[in-house]
C-alpha cells in the first residue's frame, strides 16, 4: 500500500496568512495542519500544536504571520512509499501528519489515522480470510465425523 492511496488535500497557506485566518481555515475544514508553499517548495507547516502554544502565550497575537509561528524543517514523504515507512517516520519523529510530494509538488496530506485505518482494514481482511478457513475446516470435520458415524 503506497502513501499516495490515502492522503487528503491539503491546506496551502501564505506566510503572510494571519493566526486568526489560520486558525478560521482550519476550523472550517476540521483540519490539524496547514502547509506553506513558496516557489513550489514546502517551506514551512503550521499545526494545531504551534496554534495552540501561540494562543497559549501571555502576549497572544492573532494577527502575528504564519510565517512567525510555522514549524521548520518540514519533513515530508514521497507518494510512492509504503504506509509502513510514513508509519516509521511518525513514530521516530512524533509527527501526527506530513505533507506528499510527487518528487518536489505537494499533492496532499498523510495522517496517523489515515494508516491506522489502513491497516486496520489489511487486518480486519486477514481476520476474515482467517474465519473463512477455520468455518470450512469446521465443515470438513462434520463431514468426515458425519462419514464414519454413518458407516457404523
Amino acid at each position: 500500500m503506497r502513501v499516495k492511496n490515502f492522503t487528503h488535500p491539503i491546506l496551502i497557506v501564505s506566510p503572510q496568512d494571519s493566526l486568526q485566518k489560520l486558525m478560521q481555515e482550519m476550523s472550517s475544514r476540521q483540519i490539524s495542519c496547514s502547509v506553506m508553499v513558496e516557489q513550489d517548495r514546502v517551506k514551512g507547516i503550521v499545526t494545531e500544536s504551534d496554534i495552540i502554544q501561540e494562543i497559549s502565550n501571555k502576549n497572544r497575537n492573532f494577527k502575528k504571520k504564519a510565517k512567525e509561528i510555522m514549524s521548520t524543517p518540514v519533513y515530508t514523504i514521497q507518494a510512492n512509499a509504503s504506509l509502513e515507512k510514513a508509519n516509521k517516520i511518525m513514530d521516530t519523529k512524533f509527527f501526527n501528519s506530513f505533507p506528499v510530494v510527487d518528487k518536489d509538488n505537494v499533492i496532499g496530506m498523510v495522517t496517523r489515522h489515515d494508516i491506522v485505518h489502513a491497516v486496520n482494514h489489511r487486518y480486519r481482511f486477514h481476520r476474515n480470510v482467517q474465519t473463512a478457513v477455520l468455518f470450512m475446516f469446521l465443515l470438513y470435520s462434520l463431514a468426515i465425523f458425519l462419514f464414519f458415524h454413518l458407516q457404523l
